[in-house]
């Protein structure tokens, strides 16, 4: 497996935990007998949107349109996650904004604040699994060593502010939380 794929597997597994703990806080909404740490789920929220949103799905984004350069293979569910990763930036800024609402004293109705994160956080699992079930394997299938050496050369890199080297000390909290 290249170092690309390694990454990228690696940063599905830790957005995994983040919209585990984001299940963890619907479950409470829920319940309705505690209140979650909205702050809390605000940090895991802004990851997701400065660091998938804005970096990930855009290393993606690079290694799909070197796939669809060469090969019409799954050309459709492609196109289709690449579509996604603009609806879920979209979909991500907007919860964002309703949680940063809420700590500011906005009222918001329950059960449409419930319906919203439980949208996001289907709409952001059922896209990683449809990556890592057809797409990831059909690309490490397809692409050659010479194919991944041309977009290691392109990638851009960024240190995981969550679970890369350093943390950046506004995750703290969530980093701990998570571990």
């Amino acid at each position: 497996m290249t170092n690309v794929m390694k990454d990228l597997h690696r940063d599905h597994r830790n957005f995994g935990k983040v919209l585990a703990m984001l299940t963890e806080k619907l479950a409470i909404l829920k319940g309705g007998e505690k209140t979650p740490n909205f702050a809390l789920m605000l940090d895991a929220v802004d990851y997701l949107e400065k660091y998938a949103d804005l970096y990930h799905h855009p290393k993606e984004d690079i290694v799909y349109s070197f796939h669809l350069k060469h090969s019409n293979v799954a050309r459709d569910t492609i196109d289709m996650l690449m579509r996604e990763h603009q609806d879920l930036k979209g979909i991500t800024v907007q919860l964002r904004q309703a949680i940063d609402g809420i700590l500011h004293g906005d009222i918001l109705l329950k059960d449409r604040f419930i319906e919203q994160l439980a949208v996001f956080i289907k709409q952001q699992q059922n896209h990683l699994d449809t990556e890592e079930a057809s797409i990831f394997p059909l690309l490490e299938k397809d692409l050659n060593a010479d194919d991944w050496a041309r977009i290691e050369k392109i990638m851009p890199t960024r240190n995981d502010p969550l679970f890369g080297d350093r943390l950046e000390k506004q995750y703290a909290t969530l980093y701990e939380r998570i571990i």
